[in-house]
């Protein structure tokens, strides 16, 4: 009789046990919120109400579909592509448009008086023998102007891209050319490393490319200081000193 007793206590134990690692917790609910905040911020066309409604919707989705034990079995493969499918049945119900993730920019057009080069670049000095070198930018990073005509932009902190993923090396390289107008454009590529969510380490990197580039004008232009910025309206300047 006591060996029963016994055996009984210990089955309700455990049962009271596993019922309890189950039961999605304040703090599994608000990883989940988390989660999916950071996820979606690739949609840039949403503002950040539209963000949090989809994001309180997946938290319904998910506790209400999948058990906490079984969603934390699943790979990652597997919980991508079921966050994805949410997210998207969320906009959908929401009525939010995740057509566009990266909106295009649309082409700049520049009047004729742009084009030229501000008066205060001599034009005898702005050229491309004289960008070549290093120079230390007011946004504490260094960019250096290689003369085989590619370049490589370092930030001296942790850079994180627009799915607040960090950026390998906090490094940027590509292709530089100036043009007779005193025009400069840049390729952009650079590798994301895409952590593991759960586990909190890096699961993977992906590589990035902008081969269509981005151009600047130069403000101001010496032997050891210039100041420039891109041509889009409303772009803030970057200035920099040569590094000796």
């Amino acid at each position: 009789m006591k060996k029963i007793i016994f055996t009984l206590l210990v089955c309700s134990f455990s049962l009271g046990l596993f019922s309890q690692s189950d039961v999605w917790t304040k703090a599994d609910r608000t990883n989940l919120y988390d989660d999916c905040m950071s996820y979606i911020t690739k949609y840039k066309n949403t503002t950040n109400d539209q963000r949090e409604s989809i994001s309180l919707c997946y938290i319904g989705e998910v506790t209400k579909k999948y058990t906490k034990v079984d969603f934390n079995a699943m790979i990652d493969i597997e919980i991508k592509r079921i966050k994805e499918a949410v997210i998207n049945q969320c906009a959908k119900n929401l009525g939010i448009d995740l057509n566009t993730e990266v909106k295009k920019e649309e082409p700049v057009v520049v009047e004729k008086k742009e084009v030229e080069v501000p008066k205060t670049v001599p034009k005898n000095v702005l050229s491309r023998e004289s960008l070549i070198g290093q120079w230390k930018t007011d946004i504490n990073s260094i960019i250096e102007f290689k003369s085989d005509g590619t370049y490589s932009h370092k930030y001296l902190y942790n850079y994180f891209d627009g799915q607040q993923n960090h950026v390998k090396d906090n490094l940027f390289t590509g292709d530089w050319f100036l043009d007779d107008k005193g025009f400069l454009t840049l390729t952009v590529n650079w590798t994301s490393e895409i952590p593991d969510r759960k586990k909190k380490h890096i699961d993977h990197t992906e590589k990035y490319t902008d081969p269509a580039g981005k151009k600047y004008k130069f403000i101001t232009f010496s032997e050891g200081y210039f100041k420039y910025e891109q041509t889009t309206p409303g772009s803030t300047a970057i200035q920099a000193n040569r590094v000796e």
